[in-house]
């Protein structure tokens, strides 16, 4: 599926943030784009399995920190002979048989559903990307596995200011908004003024030339994951969820309802719960009406502000702000107008962010930075 220009900008920030997060030594400037073909041929071809762990930390080594030309032969056989392998690099990966295995790899791998990697597969079930790690972990076994903090202790009682970009159409900001409250309490005594901004992200997606449906131009199997994703972390975090019967939802009524109420936390909740634990239709009138009325709040009031050209004109000009700050779809969070942070999965990042932890910048230098976009 399409990157947009600003989330090719964010991923390659967020690889930054991550290897620095979890301290593995990289060279600044390399990034995903030389040709592995060979490389994986050659993994392809150690029947060993401790062998193949050994010079696959190798070849990432050289690759990511040492900056080399893994597209060379020379790369390769020296890689392989760091790890005491006697074997002609360039005939191995030459060999029909091993380019055949890694076929047969490849095509397996697609028919269980991968599209991307890092994938592992425990019980038939799959988990995407590094921030997949903790659920696999407790699948295992382990106890509640957090995901990585570190700043996790504080005695400060210092003000910080959190954005959060978010629409009820997404479940991911449902899932999101629901650990609000975990995340400020994880962070306390910090003082944190949480700053809501509804934004109607189809129209951000549009606005920069993406998908409405970004699911339109997913493959199948990403779609596939995604939907049994959003259930396994509602799982995961015990939350109650229902994958909507009215996706794609037409979010404008509910998003104007949470601006005329002037984010009426009771209000919020309840139009997440409706969406994504109830199965209503929030965007017909009379739905988010009865919402509203049993959030003890004045329905006729609220729904008759939500026609007014003020509420119409805050939320085109949150999405334009969301926009201007380098968000690319929700949810979305910024902590003192920094760098974004993009997903319900990195709310272990956003509580390090509010603890002071020094982000990064697209170099890779540890500070504070404002977003770029």
């Amino acid at each position: 599926d399409p990157m947009s220009h600003p989330k090719r900008v964010y991923s390659a920030l967020e690889l930054a943030r991550t290897l620095k997060r979890y301290r593995v030594p990289y060279k600044e400037g390399v990034g995903p784009t030389q040709r592995t073909l060979n490389a994986m041929r050659l993994l392809t071809a150690v029947p060993d399995q401790n062998t193949r762990v050994q010079l696959a930390h190798k070849l990432f080594h050289m690759y990511w920190y040492e900056g080399r030309d893994m597209t060379l032969t020379s790369s390769l056989q020296e890689a392989a002979d760091s790890v005491r392998m006697t074997m002609d690099v360039g005939s191995t990966v030459g060999e029909e048989g091993v380019k055949e295995t890694l076929k047969n790899n490849t095509d397996s791998a697609a028919e269980m559903g991968v599209f991307g990697v890092p994938t592992f597969q425990l019980d038939g079930k799959l988990f995407f990307g590094v921030d997949s790690i903790p659920r696999l972990a407790t699948k295992l076994g382990s106890t509640y596995v957090q995901p990585l903090r570190l700043c996790s202790h504080t005695t400060s009682s210092r003000k910080v200011k959190l954005t959060f970009y978010y629409d009820y159409s997404s479940p991911w900001s449902f899932l999101a908004f629901s650990q609000l409250q975990q995340v400020l309490r994880n962070v306390s005594p910090i003082q944190v003024n949480v700053e809501f901004v509804p934004v109607l992200v189809g129209a951000l997606f549009r606005s920069l030339n993406a998908p409405i449906v970004p699911a339109t131009a997913m493959p199948p199997a990403k779609v596939a994951y995604y939907m049994t994703n959003a259930l396994d972390t509602s799982e995961h975090l015990k939350l109650p969820f229902t994958y909507s019967s009215h996706f794609p939802l037409k979010s404008v009524l509910a998003l104007r309802a949470d601006i005329a109420s002037g984010h009426n936390i009771k209000l919020m909740t309840s139009l997440f719960s409706a969406a994504w634990q109830r199965d209503l239709d929030i965007s017909k009138q009379e739905v988010v009406s009865d919402i509203v009325r049993e959030c003890g709040l004045n329905s006729s009031d609220i729904l008759a502000s939500t026609q007014t050209e003020p509420v119409k004109t805050q939320l085109k000009a949150n999405t334009e702000r969301a926009k201007a700050c380098g968000a690319f779809g929700v949810p979305t969070f910024q902590v003192d107008d920094g760098m974004v942070v993009w997903g319900q999965d990195r709310l272990n990042v956003v509580e390090d962010l509010l603890c002071g932890w020094p982000d990064v910048d697209g170099m890779g230098e540890s500070h504070s930075v404002k977003s770029k976009l």
